[in-house]
């Protein structure tokens, strides 16, 4: 399975509980967290099985242009290489920026993937721990029930009820009004940071590189970047 470097913890460790082998595609801070879809290539082999994504990423923040999710659904499509894409972070979206979804661009890679949502993050509810998945492969989808039917009851009668209001077009107004406080927060926190640290624009945390301070910062097993989030340069203030 190929899967970025770095990327949310608990992804690598579905990877490991599948029995797979990771395969890293790494993105940097240099690069401004791009994703080059020739290094893609490179990893791709008769083993691979999947191509797992997270966008908008996590913990970058990086949101994927529609270039860059165009030249990975050709690649996807070329190789015939299944493509499983967490989008759970879709409307925390900063600077006039557009999420596009990956099986949106065509009805080639559109068959390929499979995707997943949740309501936690833009709803602040985690605790209800409720998430849906879509993909139009028939056969993906009866894979994926088959594994979660023994998961089907852990619904709870408050996470669907709060799914069917958070789902309703009428509650974009409740989106509106949290991203204008997240970008005034966001904002504060710029601010705050911007001398003589730099910041880089990205989800609702802000990761602030200390190279210029002389602090130590080791590369975790995971593989996070040489960067801090906010709350962590706070705690070592």
């Amino acid at each position: 399975m190929i899967i970025t470097d770095p990327m949310f913890g608990p992804f690598y460790q579905q990877v490991d509980a599948a029995d797979l082998k990771r395969a890293y595609w790494k993105i940097d801070t240099d690069d401004g967290y791009k994703f080059n879809e020739e290094e893609l290539k490179k990893l791709i082999s008769p083993r691979t099985k999947l191509l797992y994504l997270c966008n908008p990423h996590n913990p970058t923040g990086r949101v994927m242009t529609r270039e860059e999710l165009k030249a990975i659904a050709d690649v996807a499509v070329d190789r015939k290489l299944r493509v499983m894409v967490d989008e759970l972070w879709e409307d925390i979206i900063y600077d006039g920026r557009k999420h596009v979804t990956l099986a949106s661009l065509n009805p080639e890679i559109e068959e390929l993937t499979t995707t997943s949502w949740g309501i936690s993050k833009m709803w602040g509810i985690p605790g209800v721990q409720l998430g849906y998945t879509a993909t139009t492969n028939k056969k993906a989808m009866g894979e994926i029930v088959r594994v979660a039917n023994p998961f089907y009851h852990g619904a709870s009668t408050l996470g669907q009820a709060a799914a069917r209001a958070v789902l309703d077009p009428r509650s974009e107004y409740w989106v509106r009004g949290i991203m204008k406080q997240l970008h005034k927060t966001r904002g504060i926190a710029e601010k705050r940071f911007r001398e003589p640290t730099s910041c880089s624009r990205g989800l609702t945390s802000i990761r602030v590189t200390i190279t210029s301070t002389g602090l130590c910062w080791r590369r975790p097993r995971l593989g996070y970047n040489r960067a801090l989030t906010l709350g962590q340069v706070v705690q070592c203030i």
